[in-house]
């Protein structure tokens, strides 16, 4: 087993990677802002937008350590792969770096590594920023041979991302959940252990060429069929209301987890060169996990309720009082 450099590591996917890569015999560097003190790893405290800071915590190292693998889990600019790559990429043999399925353009077919990327205009900047460190990483560079995950939504213990929480939060306080339009756009899921075996994974196995992969579990679900098993997962009920056009005014992301965009990838490709398989290809099970990992008085913190809520609540009782 080898050196390994995690980029980030302290938050939702590099508190199950470092186990998971400690377990599998790996030493561990982490570097990251410090905002959270990390034991069992040696820590480098920087922050990763300042190339001079950079440096000077890589400084702190022995000369004589290197690192065989570099896991960049929280690069989301292209300035922040670049200061890091600039100091790192001629000194390690493997660059793994986790991207997002966002990076895809507009398709009407759920999208395989090939398709063009730019990011779609429903992500913002967040897609076009992830799809310019892939295009860097894949193209631009060749001190070293990469590999690029890109998973769609990520859900498990620890999430930081109001998702699966957010609907516990709401049933718990009897709070009405809208979703967008008629339910049906279709999302997918990767579990975050699911992901940090993917990556252990890949940093145990030499590459030659780089290559990007889309991750995920195979299982593709309706945003309304998301809500029923996320409450079922919780044993949990509230009400649940499509709104149809009367949040035309709101988007998604003012009242609900997620955008009312389908997030879904074609995939296969990783599994059969790295005869991997989820072991939560299930999201009911993934889901059933992640909600026995929470004390209930951690779900029940409050989560303010949104101005498009309160809004769409006036809207829908005015429209049942006309009914």
């Amino acid at each position: 087993m080898g050196n390994v450099l995690i980029l980030g590591g302290s938050g939702f996917v590099g508190s199950a990677l470092r186990p998971k890569l400690a377990e599998a015999g790996h030493t561990i560097t982490v570097l990251n802002r410090g905002t959270k003190t990390l034991e069992g790893v040696v820590q480098l405290k920087a922050d990763r937008n300042s190339k001079e800071a950079l440096a000077a915590a890589l400084n702190q190292m022995p000369k004589e350590i290197g690192f065989d693998v570099i896991i960049d889990t929280a690069a989301y600019t292209l300035r922040q792969t670049r200061n890091v790559f600039e100091l790192l990429g001629h000194k390690t043999k493997h660059w793994i770096h986790l991207s997002s399925a966002a990076v895809y353009k507009e398709a009407d077919v759920h999208p395989k590594e090939d398709f063009p990327i730019g990011g779609a205009k429903v992500w913002g900047d967040y897609g076009a920023d992830k799809s310019a460190i892939d295009h860097f990483l894949l193209h631009e560079q060749h001190d070293v041979p990469v590999t690029i995950l890109r998973p769609p939504y990520l859900y498990g213990p620890n999430n930081d991302n109001l998702r699966e929480r957010f609907v516990w939060n709401r049933a718990i306080h009897k709070v009405p959940l809208f979703v967008p339009g008629d339910g049906t756009t279709h999302i997918q899921f990767l579990h975050v252990d699911d992901l940090a075996d993917a990556l252990v994974l890949c940093a145990g196995t030499p590459v030659q060429e780089s290559m990007a992969y889309n991750i995920a579990a195979e299982e593709k679900v309706s945003l309304s069929n998301w809500v029923a098993t996320v409450l079922n997962a919780g044993t949990m009920t509230t009400e649940v209301v499509n709104v149809g056009s009367a949040a035309a005014d709101f988007t998604p992301r003012h009242y609900f987890p997620f955008r009312d965009y389908s997030c879904c990838v074609a995939t296969g490709l990783f599994d059969q060169k790295m005869h991997w398989k989820p072991k939560y290809n299930s999201i009911s099970t993934g889901l059933h996990q992640t909600f026995a990992s929470y004390r209930l008085e951690a779900l029940s913190e409050r989560i303010p309720i949104t101005e498009a809520e309160v809004a769409l609540s006036k809207r829908l009782r005015g429209q049942q009082r006309e009914a």
